[in-house]
């Protein structure tokens, strides 16, 4: 996908981060740059600031993606096989443009590749992996792939980084499991109770010809070894907001991007009810509104992305169109990035950022460019300004779009 294709978005945003506040709208944008350009953009941005000089040292242009993929070859790192009732796992970990990835290698005596399904149980660290994210077509990813984001146990005082581990389940689905869970009423308790009975050590075994077998496997990720010193890598952490709450909080760097670098910051929100992207090459949602995480990285942006309040893995209670505490809570994270993350800065504490997001994630960029002075651009989409207009103009209440967002919840 071309980021030419986001008039008004991604080179919008490299406008703005470049030469001076600006909001953006939809549709509203200052220019229409493709990825080239808006290098170009973030090139001369990086030159001089606003005001004064900044703390950091600024970033030069990003190679291009085909060049940074050159210039980074996948490193194999720590892994750890399992073997279960016919079920094998043998996963490899490498190190990608940034991100830690890799492959589960599993197979089955009984079906091959052919009957598996996979699942995250969970990390020792409260790091994030999905599964089935690595594009092997432009349409289509390895199922067996994986992305992981270590948990930055290296900013919290004394912490290195240190060896994690990510814990994966792989299990056979027989046309037995497909037939019983398929049946009505029965079918709704039938899956779990297959589930625990595939992890009984006696029984699984006795029925793993039924039922199909199961294995877990630890992934063992040396991050230390991964991605020595300050090498940019992808990763979790968990910033501290305003009144304590804990915000969970994503981080990719730009493509190219090296120890020595930075680069201008783009937060990305997410829609009511959903978490903060985890996957780098997600396509969902991407279209035709927020770009991609791959486009706003290899336009030279570092990318962070947050489950607001109350959702998912960040603590407190969700608050809506709150600049006491939604905007706070992005301020809060403004503030840790341009600390701890390698961020280009327009002066000492302001950060060249801005913001993208759709429905509730844009709802979140106006009330933070509203109370933070540090955005300089904003590009909410399909978003509101009032939730009370919004759900309730000219007195008609839209019962359709308040069921979808009250099941979002």
């Amino acid at each position: 996908m071309e980021a030419s294709r986001f008039v008004g978005r991604v080179g919008g945003l490299a406008l703005a981060l470049g030469a001076g506040v600006v909001i953006v709208g939809v549709g509203c944008g200052l220019a229409a740059a493709d990825a080239e350009t808006a290098g170009s953009a973030v090139t001369k941005k990086s030159a001089t600031t606003r005001e004064g000089t900044a703390e950091r040292s600024h970033s030069t242009k990003a190679p291009p993606a085909a060049a940074a993929r050159a210039g980074r070859p996948a490193a194999p790192i720590a892994r750890a096989s399992a073997s279960n009732n016919g079920v094998t796992v043998n996963p490899t970990v490498t190190f990608v443009e940034g991100v830690v990835q890799g492959s589960l290698n599993a197979t089955s005596e009984r079906c091959g590749t052919s009957c598996l399904t996979y699942s995250f149980v969970g990390s020792s660290n409260r790091g994030k992996l999905d599964l089935g994210t690595v594009p092997v077509t432009p349409t289509d990813n390895d199922p067996q792939s994986f992305t992981a984001l270590p948990y930055a146990t290296w900013l919290d005082p004394g912490g290195s980084r240190s060896t994690q581990t990510f814990t994966v389940r792989v299990s056979e689905v027989t046309d037995f499991d497909t037939f019983v869970t398929g049946l009505p009423v029965v079918g709704l308790v039938a899956a779990p109770l297959i589930s625990l009975l595939q992890q009984s050590p006696f029984v699984g075994s006795l029925l793993a010809p039924i039922i199909g077998g199961s294995a877990m496997a630890d992934i063992e990720v040396d991050v230390g070894a991964l991605a020595p010193g300050d090498t940019p890598l992808a990763f979790t952490y968990d910033v501290v907001s305003f009144d304590g709450v804990k915000i969970s909080t994503n981080f990719f760097p730009a493509l190219g991007l090296t120890a020595e670098t930075t680069a201008p910051t783009v937060l990305n929100g997410p829609g009511l009810g959903g978490a903060g992207i985890t996957n780098p090459y997600t396509r969902q949602g991407s279209e035709p509104f927020v770009p991609a995480p791959a486009v706003l990285r290899a336009t030279n942006y570092n990318l962070i992305t947050w489950d607001p309040r109350g959702e998912h893995a960040s603590g407190g209670v969700l608050q809506l169109d709150n600049p006491f505490y939604e905007g706070r809570d992005t301020s809060a994270i403004i503030s840790w990035a341009t600390q701890n993350t390698p961020a280009q800065l327009d002066r000492t504490g302001d950060p060249a950022v801005g913001m993208v997001g759709g429905s509730y994630g844009g709802g979140i960029e106006l009330i933070t460019a509203a109370t933070d002075p540090r955005v300089d651009a904003i590009v909410p989409s399909i978003s509101w300004n009032s939730l009370n207009s919004s759900l309730y103009p000219g007195e008609v209440f839209k019962s359709a779009w308040a069921t979808v967002l009250l099941l979002s919840l």
